[in-house]
């Protein structure tokens, strides 16, 4: 598989990264995806059914999943899925960048960037940085 193919699909999605994640460890039906996926990001539902089927149907289009055998045990109705080369590329190619941005520190804590940026509007539209410090001043740091 060339890395460039795998690098021309990202970034990815969040729901996308989280689906061939889940699938990186085993084939699963797509109620298991949706159940793992979600216990990944701390039991917030990041992914519902609409959503799910939706996106599995584009990753099987973009020949990132193929169906798969479930076990021998397993109700037939329920359709398994699983990783192609191509998606497991496509997954480990993602994780690699994240990691990087990771350990640049482009990626902050959600909750302090967002208050970090509100800081930085209100200090250039009054001249302050919120702190009682004048914006540009050698106090004031990012």
């Amino acid at each position: 598989m060339d890395s460039e193919s795998a690098r021309a699909k990202l970034p990815l999605r969040p729901v996308v990264f989280g689906i061939l994640t889940v699938l990186r460890q085993t084939p699963l039906h797509g109620y298991g995806i949706m159940k793992r996926a979600n216990e990944h990001v701390g039991h917030r539902a990041i992914l519902g059914p609409g959503t799910l089927y939706r996106t599995l149907k584009e990753l099987r289009a973009d020949g990132l999943i193929a169906p798969a055998e479930g076990p021998d045990d397993t109700d037939a109705r329920r359709r398994y899925y699983e990783l192609t080369h191509l998606g497991e590329a496509v997954a480990e190619a993602e994780t690699t960048r994240l990691g990087r941005l990771i350990e640049s520190g482009a990626l902050v804590d959600q909750s302090a960037g967002s208050h970090n940026l509100r800081n930085r509007r209100g200090a250039a539209a009054t001249g302050r940085t919120g702190r009682g410090d004048v914006a540009g001043a050698a106090s004031y740091s990012h």
